[in-house]
């Protein structure tokens, strides 16, 4: 007889419910340390991550887990769906339309489930995006509110005007 095969309720903090497999729920850095201190339980509350963020999470962690059982499969260990053109084509694709507000969310959500992987591209993305773009682009990109006055901007700009050469139009 096969084994039953665990399932395992999230639920988003918009009250959105989702019931995923064991073995996508231990891609969740946070639920595999709790299952393995207290035990297997079938409901989790994610209270700090929406249901749009959690749908793309789960997404991403299903698929690398099927990187990873087809590198297994093939005699492959962990590091080679790194090198898998598969792999590297869903990451491009995964994060391509993502826009900055929903990448934002997403790398708070991978973040807090403790999704290395995801959390490792997701942050590259972002640095991909802000790369060469003026302080006030990621400034605003980040959410990260300017407490310099006009006079102190200016002065700093007057000082570190190289660090302000060649950067690209937002």
């Amino acid at each position: 007889m096969a084994e039953q095969i665990k399932k395992v309720t999230l639920r988003a903090r918009d009250g959105e419910v989702f019931t995923i497999e064991q073995d996508i729920a231990k891609e969740f850095g946070i639920l595999e340390r709790i299952m393995e201190e207290d035990g297997f339980s079938e409901f989790f509350p994610v209270p700090n991550v929406r249901s749009a963020a959690l749908e793309k999470v789960i997404q991403y962690c299903r698929k690398h887990l099927e990187f990873r059982t087809r590198a297994a499969q093939h005699g492959g260990g962990q590091t080679d769906i790194h090198n898998s053109g598969d792999a590297k084509a869903f990451d491009d694709g995964f994060v391509s339309d993502l826009s900055n507000n929903e990448l934002r969310e997403l790398i708070f959500a991978a973040n807090y489930l403790e999704v290395k992987e995801l959390l490792d591209l997701l942050s590259q993305t972002i640095a991909d995006r802000i790369k060469n773009k003026s302080v006030e682009y990621a400034r605003e990109f980040l959410g990260i509110e300017n407490d310099y006055t006009t006079e102190e901007l200016n002065a700093l700009r007057e000082k570190n005007a190289w660090a302000f050469e060649g950067v690209d139009d937002d």
